[in-house]
């Protein structure tokens, strides 16, 4: 035997040795009860909520590496949990991604080869080159999952089915079209995706073999005709009726790509819809029709706001307007809802209005900050989805101030306010108000509601006004919602404004955005930031990083586990144990050819 055979002999034990060394670990997080837990490393008690990129966004801001490489390689860093993989979004999953990607960059998440349906991270290039990275970890080790097991791919397909014949008596074709873990109650449920075609439109449908958590509509409406339409301006106590031409469908309702009314005509207060061949709803306020067609008209009105200051409408459907809505409270009179997938409308998007009982609230359909305010959480909600901590109250402020941009006016529904009710903050005036002197841990804002709470929010976005010009104010803060996340909070959002002043006026306004945030009590959270140095904000943790990566060196040097490291520690004494025991059969085997070889030669 040559010395090319040996080396051949040596080079497939290796492959051996190291092979049986990764299944051997495979095997075990498979089957070992104990990680079924994502366990992902803590996060530091001294930095912010922002994921941040370090050396990889210097590296990425001398053009030494790509944007997807910077982050890629941050967030493959500080997670390095083996089955969790960040990969960037392709083009036509970044629904609501409205830049290119040379400014900002959206990540799945991905558990093994599965995606986790709604956990997504952002990166955001500034105008000077760095990046930031947003997302949030908190809840992350508390996922549970089983990789062995997914749900029966043909029960699941049945679950789909039942349903789709229970709610349609129509022919449909239905197909897999992927699958991925939809978190629930903080869990993460493996359902598979299908897709739907149901007379002639497409839908999405995400199910396990148990039961059907989510569907979709994956299509557009066209508008057909202009028809016209008599409000008031704002509010009956203007006492002005304003004529509007409003594009309509053209089937004599009111219904176009973006809006469509239902009147409840079988409950108690509700009435049948509007109805008009020559597509002209003219009415008085004493016609019962006035109320539909004020809210429509005024939900129009606040998209056309909307998109004058930069949104972009970009659903697949159109919001159900749902009018003398049932909901809690006052047989659900003095209430409006925004609700993202009402499951009364086939998972569509709607808006819940009741008219007021008159003793509580009043006017409800007719004043349009109402209507207003709740699609104001439409625009929110494509990046802003949690409705519950500083997200709520985020979610309620900037709504609020959206209705008050639109009209110059501090006061949330003036005209809903009957004489001495106490719903409203500001008894008999306003529901809420942006005019007030509120700070963030004051003992009277401490005993709010999440809703009053919000009054910070949107007085401090008032507060602004006396320094920008309210109109490029709200483009900035339509602006800022792009740079949100799911769950973000007060940091995110004060963040997220100066971001959107570097793109809007190249950052001459973050210092004043800064001294206003200041001065509603954010000093704490923002202590570390400096408003006049965008590039240093939020701050590197490069020696972050390197402190952790020290830290866990030295837990290898003491071979104690930490953090990640689990298989780095394992895999070493498997395949030393494993060639030390075959070490001796080698020797033996190259004693056995040279001798043989030397005793030819001989």
């Amino acid at each position: 035997m040559n010395i090319k055979k040996i080396l051949s002999i040596l080079s497939m034990l290796y492959s051996l040795v190291t092979s049986a060394s990764y299944l051997h670990l495979v095997e075990r997080e498979e089957n070992q009860e104990s990680l079924k837990k994502i366990i992902l490393p803590p996060k530091e008690s001294n930095t912010y909520d922002e994921w941040q990129s370090g050396v990889y966004s210097k590296l990425h801001k001398e053009g030494k590496i790509t944007l997807k490489k910077a982050v890629a390689s941050y967030l493959n860093k500080r997670y390095y949990h083996e089955k969790i993989k960040f990969t960037p979004k392709k083009e036509e999953d970044g629904f609501f991604n409205l830049f290119n990607s040379q400014q900002t960059m959206t990540f799945d998440t991905h558990l093994g080869r599965s995606k986790i349906c709604d956990l997504e991270i952002k990166a955001i290039k500034r105008q000077d080159g760095s990046i930031y990275i947003i997302g949030n970890d908190q809840n992350f080790h508390t996922y549970e999952y089983i990789p062995s097991k997914w749900p029966s791919l043909e029960l699941s397909r049945k679950r789909v089915i039942e349903n789709i014949k229970e709610k349609f008596h129509s022919d449909f074709r239905i197909k897999v079209k992927d699958k991925c873990y939809l978190s629930e109650s903080k869990e993460l449920k493996p359902v598979w995706i299908f897709s739907i075609h149901l007379n002639g439109l497409p839908y999405e449908y995400y199910a396990d073999d148990n039961r059907l958590y989510k569907k979709e509509r994956k299509f557009f409406h066209l508008d057909g005709v202009t028809g016209k339409t008599q409000v008031y301006e704002e509010n009956s106590t203007d006492s002005n009726l304003v004529e509007y031409d409003i594009q309509l469908d053209g089937d004599g309702t009111l219904k176009n790509s973006f809006f469509e009314t239902f009147t409840n005509p079988t409950s108690k207060y509700g009435h049948e819809r509007a109805y008009s061949k020559d597509h002209s709803f003219i009415y008085t306020p004493s016609d019962t029709e006035f109320n539909e067609v004020s809210v429509f008209t005024h939900a129009n009105n606040m998209l056309s706001y909307f998109k004058s200051i930069g949104y972009v409408w970009a659903e697949t459907n159109n919001i159900i307007l749902n009018i003398y809505a049932p909901s809690r409270g006052s047989n659900g009179r003095n209430n409006a809802l925004y609700v993202p997938s009402n499951e009364s409308f086939n998972g569509k998007t709607s808006i819940n209005i009741g008219d007021g009982d008159g003793h509580d609230l009043q006017n409800l359909l007719t004043d349009t900050d109402v209507v207003s305010h709740e699609f104001g959480h439409h625009v929110q909600y494509r990046t802003l989805k949690t409705a519950s901590g500083e997200s709520l109250i985020l979610h309620e402020g900037i709504a609020d101030f959206f209705a008050f941009a639109k009209t110059d006016d501090a006061c949330l529904g003036e005209s809903i306010c009957p004489e001495g009710s106490d719903s409203c903050f500001l008894i008999s005036e306003c529901l809420r108000t942006a005019d007030n002197n509120l700070r963030l841990n004051d003992s009277d804002y401490s005993s709010m509601t999440p809703h009053h709470k919000s009054q910070l929010l949107s007085g401090m976005l008032w507060d602004l006004k006396a320094d920008l010009d309210l109109n490029y104010l709200a483009k900035l803060t339509q602006k800022s919602i792009d740079f949100l996340i799911v769950d973000s909070g007060f940091y995110h959002f004060i963040l997220a404004l100066m971001t959107a002043d570097e793109y809007l006026g190249q950052g001459m306004n973050s210092c004043k955005i800064y001294d206003a945030a200041i001065n509603r009590g954010f000093g704490t959270m923002l202590e570390n930031l400096d408003c006049k140095e965008v590039s240093q904000w939020p701050e590197d943790q490069e020696t972050t990083e390197n402190l952790r990566d020290e830290d866990e060196k030295e837990a290898l040097k003491k071979n104690e586990a930490t953090c990640g490291s689990i298989s780095k520690i394992n895999k070493l004494p498997f395949t030393f144990i494993l060639f030390s025991l075959l070490f001796p059969f080698l020797l033996i085997l190259c004693y056995q050819s040279f001798g043989v070889a030397y005793s030819r030669r001989t």
